[in-house]
Order: C-alpha cells, then sequence, then structure tokens
C-alpha cells in the first residue's frame, strides 16, 4: 500500500511541474507552473536556439572588445654614446611596419633628438649626448599619432667619456661632415 501511494505522489509531482527535455532548444512561451524567466530569444520562425555550442568557428567566444594588433618590437641601430656625442642612428622594427605612424621620439635622460627624418620604410634620428651627461641608461619611448606609446625593449646606454673625446659608436662634434655614419 505504501509503494502505492508513493508511486502516485511522485507521479502527481512529475505531472504538475515544468519538464524540459531538450536541453538545446528554448521556445520564448512560458509552461504552466513554471517560473517567468524574463527570456525572450527571438522570434516564432526561428525556435532553434543552442546553448553551450562548442564550435571553435566564434572568433569572439567571449563577446570581448577584440584586442588591437600587437606593435613589432623596436630597437634603435646605436644603444650607446659618450658625453658630446652626436649620433645618427635609425629604429628598425622586427616586422613590417609604417613609420610615419611614429610621432615623436623621446629619450628620458641627457639625450637631445635634433632631428628626424621618417618615411613609410625607416626612421632616421639625429642625437646629440649633452657633454655633461652622466653615465647611465637612458629609456627611450616612442609616441604614434594615434596617442599610443610603446617603450623600447633596450635602453639606450651613456658611457662614461675616454681621452680623446668622441669615439662610443657615434660621430664626434665636427666628425659629421667628413662621412661618419
Amino acid at each position: 500500500m505504501q509503494r502505492a501511494l508513493i508511486s502516485i505522489l511522485a507521479t502527481g509531482l512529475l505531472l504538475s511541474g515544468c519538464i524540459i527535455y531538450e536541453t538545446e532548444h528554448i521556445r520564448d512561451r512560458d509552461c504552466i507552473g513554471c517560473e517567468d524567466t524574463g527570456l525572450n530569444l527571438g522570434d516564432d520562425d526561428d525556435d532553434d536556439i543552442n546553448i553551450g555550442d562548442d564550435d571553435d568557428d566564434d572568433p569572439n567566444p567571449d563577446d570581448t572588445v577584440p584586442d588591437e594588433p600587437a606593435l613589432p618590437n623596436f630597437t634603435l641601430t646605436v644603444t650607446e654614446g659618450e658625453p658630446g656625442d652626436v649620433l645618427l642612428c635609425w629604429i628598425e622594427a622586427d616586422e613590417t611596419f609604417d613609420f610615419t605612424l611614429i610621432d615623436t621620439v623621446t629619450f628620458v635622460g641627457d639625450i637631445s633628438v635634433e632631428d628626424t627624418v621618417i618615411d613609410s620604410d625607416e626612421a632616421m634620428l639625429l642625437l646629440q649626448v649633452d657633454p655633461n651627461a652622466t653615465p647611465g641608461t637612458v629609456q627611450v619611448f616612442v609616441e604614434f599619432t594615434d596617442g599610443e606609446a610603446a617603450l623600447l625593449d633596450t635602453p639606450f646606454t651613456i658611457n662614461e667619456s675616454q681621452e680623446g673625446g668622441g669615439g662610443g659608436g657615434g660621430c664626434a662634434p665636427g666628425e659629421l661632415d667628413t662621412g661618419c655614419p
């Protein structure tokens, strides 16, 4: 008798609730006795809505804003000098890059950019190391026309002055006119 009573109660509970057999289809109609979820997922013409679709063809599965393309790594062709040096160097990129997107190049220290020549294929800088510069490293930033900026991986190094002046991988003042690179 108890088994029959339990079976009747279980059958009654099953019949009074809302049972969804298909987990991959949601309809925008409410069933009797179900809570209103507030979901209205489309019109009646397309009743099939996939939930938990594991297709790998979605380029943005998390619906996040895609990152902008990464900038290439930039380096200088001359990365060291001595106080008083005048240096001619180029900015290089490890991949194809339109250098006209560069707005300014800033050295955070005793180095000034005296002149720049920038075209689509290269960026050339004429640098002046202050004659009273303190030896050490100087960070280099490249600022772009869109307001973004990049820090060069390798800083510029100011070496201690050697006797005879000049040297250090660059041109001493006055050597620029004699074909110093």
